[in-house]
């Protein structure tokens, strides 16, 4: 386990190094403290006063202009990690409406046709399931830089593991039915907490996507 957890910290590490390599800002700080190393070198060797005071003032407008690469560089990286991040939410979310959609559909529908009601009733619980699939099939997204489990139950207050436990009970339930017990009443008990659990989340994510959002239009207020 212990191996695991520092494996994934190297992981974002390494993350975070590959996005800094890919932003322009990052290439050009490091050429500017390249050309500042030679400039303080030359200002500390050179015997002429005003041609050393010349290399001192180039070093100290790379020094500078290092600082506004660095800044804009991490203002760029935010940007990145936070359209990251809305970008999956928002997948998440239509995940979580198409089964509140889906749960919805069955309770308008007649109970007469039980082998019918009995597969809507399966796709349902194993689309409910699939919610938690995508979250955690999401550690392999070498985009996400940060842990999709951890991520729910800190952000969302959503535990995939409890949740999935609920759901596979219910899915072996369902299994268990027989045609007569298929009814409205059972279909409302069996899913009530599970559509509370979807909504519940879905309503978790919007609202963390709007703060989102909030927080990338005051950073867009910088002018660096």
């Amino acid at each position: 386990m212990e191996k695991w957890k520092i494996k994934k910290v190297f992981r974002s590490i390494k993350g975070y190094i590959s996005l800094a390599f890919q932003l322009p800002h990052f290439i050009t700080a490091l050429f500017l403290l390249l050309m500042s190393i030679i400039s303080l070198i030359l200002s500390f060797n050179i015997e002429n006063s005003l041609i050393s005071s010349i290399f001192s003032n180039i070093f100290a407008g790379l020094i500078t202009g290092i600082a506004i690469c660095f800044i804009s560089g991490l203002k760029s990286m935010s940007f990145n990690n936070i359209d990251t991040e809305i970008e999956w939410l928002w997948k998440i979310h239509e995940e979580c409406l198409e089964y509140i959609n889906m749960h919805k559909a069955i309770q308008k529908m007649g109970f007469d046709d039980k082998g019918k009601i009995y597969e809507e009733i399966y796709d349902l619980i194993c689309k409910a399931e699939s919610i938690n699939t995508s979250i955690t099939q999401s550690q392999f997204n070498r985009s996400l830089l940060f842990n999709p489990e951890n991520y729910c139950l800190k952000y969302l207050e959503y535990e995939v593991s409890k949740v999935s436990k609920c759901f596979i009970e219910i899915y072996e339930n369902i299994k268990e039915l027989n045609d007569y017990e298929i009814t409205k009443k059972k279909f409302n008990e069996l899913f009530k907490d599970v559509y509370f659990t979807i909504y519940k989340l879905n309503g978790s994510i919007i609202h963390r996507t709007d703060g989102l959002k909030k927080k990338r239009n005051m950073m867009r207020k910088f002018i660096i």
